[in-house]
């Protein structure tokens, strides 16, 4: 998941931040769900260091295809438009094989 974000610790308000994440074609539907799931929770954190006292909050919008998917506005996040995405993810977090998980990382 997206844990951290490279921002300035002093920004002026209303400062338009524009980036892009690019998904290689060959990937598969529960790829395009877990971004989405890892921009969702990132648009729920606070960005710079004075998250203690309400700053830092920002709006994100993240689109598929000319469709928003992720929006956020002041911490309030909606996830639209990305059911087929998201069920694929669910139904590859079922089938996580734990023996072969505890393997790897053990």
């Amino acid at each position: 998941m997206l844990k951290n974000m490279v921002a300035y610790e002093v920004a002026l308000a209303g400062l338009m931040y524009a980036g892009s994440i690019t998904i290689k074609a060959g990937c598969h539907d529960y790829h395009v769900g877990l971004m989405i799931d890892a921009l969702s929770q990132l648009a729920a954190q606070p960005l710079g260091g004075k998250g203690a006292k309400g700053l830092g909050r920002y709006n994100l919008t993240a689109m598929i295809n000319n469709e928003v998917v992720v929006s956020s506005v002041d911490g309030d996040i909606t996830v639209d438009n990305c059911g087929d995405y998201m069920e694929a993810l669910g139904e590859q977090l079922t089938d996580i094989d734990l023996d072969l998980l505890d393997s790897f990382f053990g």
